[in-house]
């Protein structure tokens, strides 16, 4: 590798889970999430649109959070 390339930094892959998106939704909903908890929770629901709108997240998990 030629020292004058930068570095590539590798993508992180992202993939919540439905129950970790339950909890976090319960916590905003308690208000008791931080600010980190709630920037995270809407990283989320960003990638569940995403993936609804790929057909790879069921439409009975998208109800569970708005997404239609």
């Amino acid at each position: 590798m030629n020292e004058a390339m930068p570095a590539r930094r590798k993508k992180r892959k992202f993939y919540p889970t439905v129950r970790e998106a339950t909890a976090l939704q319960q916590r905003i909903a308690a208000g008791k999430a931080t600010d980190a908890e709630q920037q995270h929770y809407g990283k989320i629901m960003r990638e569940f649109r995403r993936k609804f709108a790929n057909g790879t997240l069921s439409p009975q998990s998208a109800r569970q959070f708005g997404i239609d």
